[in-house]
């Protein structure tokens, strides 16, 4: 069973997707990675003085194996950004409610 990836990162969500557009074939190279590596789905979400990405992989073992190879990449894109924290992946497993949809 898959596993939900959310990853807090301090920024200003307008500088963030500032640098997006400006590092978009740089973005757009480590998605494609994401993909190779197993990401089954990826976004960004924006909320107050914050972005969250919000993946869903495999397994929490098959991201880490893409952060470990892509996050020099990451690293630099955050940077620029201006991200002022030490984001820490956290992992969710789906349960099987009835309510589910």
């Amino acid at each position: 069973m898959s596993v939900m990836m959310g990853l807090r990162l301090t920024v200003d969500p307008a500088r963030f997707e500032e640098v997006a557009r400006e590092q978009q074939e740089q973005l757009n190279a480590i998605a494609e990675r994401a993909k190779q590596m197993g990401a089954i789905h990826h976004m960004f979400m924006a909320g107050d003085g914050e972005v969250m990405a919000a993946d869903e992989w495999p397994s929490a073992e098959a991201f880490q194996a893409f952060f470990d190879a892509a996050g020099e990449e990451i690293g630099a894109l955050m940077g620029a950004a201006g991200v002022s924290n030490e984001p820490q992946p956290v992992f969710w497993r789906p349960l099987d409610t009835s309510d589910k949809f």
